[in-house]
């Protein structure tokens, strides 16, 4: 788990902190892409595209979401507005990210030199990866990039679970200085996390927070090697800059989230406990009346 502090690290030091401006690779990429033109590189450059404006699509979100628990702290939203709010942008941020990664995987397939391609899903090429080695359809560091991101089944499963699979994402009420808590229920109130490294009781309650400062470390550190990997394969000329860079206020609330958490990690590296168990005290707990409070 230490590397996975140092991959924080790593994340955290490319945001420049007053300014929420984050510096990769694959920043550099979509602003080479976009000087130079498209048309050496017709066949990754919709999908670079897209997965920037999935980017900023999440981060969006994330501002929104930080934005609206402010105002709920400060009066200015009611508790069923927070519910009903919060809810949906948690919701959005499982499909919003989910969408996103689809989109690398339609990078990764255009980007191929093999005559047979690979499928653009993430989920397959994940799946299939070896084989599609071994097939000469992706290349090894292409094939290590996806063995990498080990985290995307769990978070394929719980955005599987909301979206296809009848679940509910509950919100709940906050006090000032409290992070977004989160559940997802389905049926009869039935708790549907009961595994996720994420849950802080038995109650399945989650730290949003965490949880996405988590999810978009990994996918801020994922698209840096990828646009190493690109430039590499592709017919364009890296720009001398020191490096392309990119604002956005849910960036710059990211790189906060991010900061908790690896002092989380920090401290139970320390303590010899599981670094993803986010051990809480059981205060969060689920009834009839959350769930009829967030539908209101």
């Amino acid at each position: 788990m230490l590397k996975r502090i140092l991959e924080l690290d790593h994340v955290i030091n490319s945001i420049e902190n007053e300014k929420g401006c984050i510096m990769s690779s694959f920043e550099d990429l979509m602003g080479d892409l976009v000087l130079n033109g498209n048309h050496s590189c017709r066949r990754i450059y919709s999908g670079v595209h897209s997965v920037g404006d999935a980017l900023w699509d999440i981060e969006t979100t994330i501002c929104r979401l930080e934005w609206q628990k402010q105002l709920y702290f400060n009066g200015a939203l009611t508790a069923s507005q927070w519910f009903i709010f919060s809810k949906a942008d948690i919701r959005l941020f499982h499909i919003e990210l989910r969408s996103l990664m689809d989109h690398i995987g339609l990078v990764i397939k255009n980007g191929s030199e093999s005559k047979n391609k690979p499928k653009d899903s993430f989920d397959d090429l994940r799946k299939k990866r070896v084989d599609y080695l071994q097939k000469n359809m992706i290349s090894e560091e292409i094939c290590d990039l996806l063995d990498g991101a080990d985290w995307f089944d769990d978070f394929r499963d719980i955005r599987d679970e909301i979206v296809h699979k009848g679940a509910s994402v509950v919100s709940f009420g906050i006090k000032k200085g409290d992070p977004v808590m989160w559940a997802i229920y389905k049926g009869h109130f039935r708790n549907v996390m009961k595994i996720s490294p994420f849950v802080i009781n038995e109650n399945g309650v989650m730290n949003f927070e965490r949880y996405a400062a988590y999810h978009m470390s990994r996918v801020y550190a994922l698209l840096n090697s990828f646009g190493d990997i690109l430039y590499k394969v592709i017919d364009i000329t890296r720009s001398q800059r020191k490096s392309a860079a990119r604002s956005h206020g849910g960036i710059k609330v990211l790189r906060a989230w991010m900061i908790e958490l690896r002092s989380h990690f920090q401290s139970e590296e320390d303590n010899g406990d599981s670094l993803l168990y986010l051990s809480e005290p059981v205060t969060w707990k689920l009834n009839r009346t959350d769930i009829r409070r967030s539908m209101e």
